[in-house]
């Protein structure tokens, strides 16, 4: 008979999460501790298993609000209340730097807000806003925009609001399949209803006889397999005008934060300029050239597909 005593052994994930759990007894990390606490999920990350979903779960539902609540940006992350991950709302609260108003949650948001992610996607609307100036510069009888997957509008918003002498030469559409963001967008954008257009569709399906002279999409591309990433790449080419622009953004390997956004089940498909490259090439799109570019944090890459002009 054997008397052994089997003794249950710890995840490699458990001390990870309990030094995880003072951050959450403490009420967040100050800024001295950022550094530690971004290496803190890169460590869970490395040792997380299958076999761990449960401990994190557990996890979160004790985390006093900080991932289990709407009440800060990692919580609404986790929580996901529109459905989907990166959904317009947290977009919109990535753009105004929206930090809980509780307290005892505030140092999450300060944390969360200074990410590499965070940054990337506050430069990508700055991005966003020297294309749409050089276009209505390049067109000044007018140019006609596509805006896919256009989230909260924000970008295109505040663009409105800085150049006002540049904004009546263009006419905006949004594509976007979730209403809830068609409905924020309309409200933020009540003042300049004349100059956009706005409807509820599934990009892949949406069909027009429209061209537009730029076509921008700012998060959906990194959400995509390469399979449908080519698929709609070649799609939306064929709505450019010749000499116009096709510009999408990819969130490249450079963010430093990405362990800490796929803790709260936020997942992108990040590539490298090569690989942005080879899927331009694979779409074998005809009379177009490619190049790169990329927002200061060079987090943020974006594909630009110029149309030959005739």
């Amino acid at each position: 008979m054997d008397d052994r005593v089997l003794i249950p052994t710890r995840s490699a994930i458990t001390s990870s999460l309990e030094r995880l759990t003072k951050f959450v007894e403490a009420g967040g990390p100050h800024p001295a501790e950022y550094d530690e606490l971004s290496t803190l999920f890169d460590e869970i990350a490395m040792r997380r298993t299958e076999g761990d979903v449960e401990s994190v779960k557990a996890f979160a539902q004790s985390s006093r609000g900080a991932f289990n609540s709407t009440q800060t940006n990692q919580g609404f992350v986790c929580i996901r209340p529109h459905g989907y991950p990166g959904d317009f709302e947290i977009i919109d609260r990535i753009y105004t730097h929206w930090v809980s108003p509780d307290p005892t949650l505030e140092r999450w948001d300060h944390f969360f807000q200074r990410s590499s992610a965070a940054k990337a996607v506050r430069a990508r609307k700055d991005y966003c806003h020297a294309l749409l100036r050089d276009i209505a510069n390049s067109c000044p009888g007018g140019a006609q925009v596509l805006n896919v997957a256009s989230g909260p509008g924000r970008d295109i918003f505040e663009f409105f609001i800085k150049h006002a002498d540049l904004a009546h030469t263009l006419r905006i559409h949004f594509v976007e399949q979730d209403s809830k963001a068609l409905e924020h967008a309309s409200k933020l954008l009540t003042p300049f209803l004349s100059q956009i257009t706005l409807e509820q569709n599934n990009i892949f399906r949406w069909r027009t006889n429209q061209r537009f002279n730029l076509i921008w999409c700012a998060g959906l591309f990194d959400y995509l397999t390469d399979a449908l990433f080519v698929r709609l790449l070649r799609k939306l080419a064929g709505m450019v005008y010749p000499g116009g622009e096709l510009v999408v953004g990819n969130f490249s390997n450079r963010n430093t934060h990405r362990n800490y956004m796929e803790f709260g089940g936020w997942n992108l498909v990040h590539r490298d300029s090569t690989k942005l490259m080879l899927l331009f090439e694979r779409a074998n799109i005809a009379d177009a050239s490619a190049h790169i570019g990329e927002e200061p944090n060079g987090v943020n890459l974006f594909l630009h597909i110029r149309k030959a002009s005739f």
